[in-house]
């Protein structure tokens, strides 16, 4: 075999090992379930920007946020099964009704999302 062929068989060697490790993907092998809703303040959809929820699964997996649209509707993807809900507000609390104890880890909110389907949760946030 001459040098150029090695040196070519040798090229395409190393780039279908490359290939290979680069199309491997990013090791989320998550399943995910559509969610939508609307986050309330004493029965009246929150108002404004800034702010998203933060679905944690129970089973260990990774969560996922979801903005919050200014309406006060969400709508995304998150993880099946049994989540803990929190609010992330990038803005005053007081200034769209969110009750504090929705923020930190201790929140009260929670989701049991179905893989089939679509699932619809609503959240009363208000104080």
């Amino acid at each position: 075999m001459s040098r150029v062929v090695r040196s070519f068989v040798s090229l395409c060697c190393l780039v279908a090992v490359i290939g290979s490790v680069g199309c491997s993907g990013s090791g989320d092998h998550r399943t995910f379930t559509r969610v939508k809703g609307t986050v309330t303040s004493k029965g009246a959809p929150i108002k404004g920007e800034g702010i998203s929820l933060s679905f944690t699964p129970d089973n260990g997996q990774a969560g996922v946020t979801i903005q919050v649209n200014a309406d006060g509707t969400y709508e995304g993807e998150a993880v099946p099964g049994n989540n803990k809900v929190t609010v992330v507000a990038y803005v005053p609390l007081e200034s769209v009704g969110i009750q504090k104890k929705y923020t930190e880890d201790g929140t009260t909110l929670t989701a049991t999302l179905d893989p089939k389907g679509e699932n619809t949760v609503d959240f009363e946030v208000g104080q």
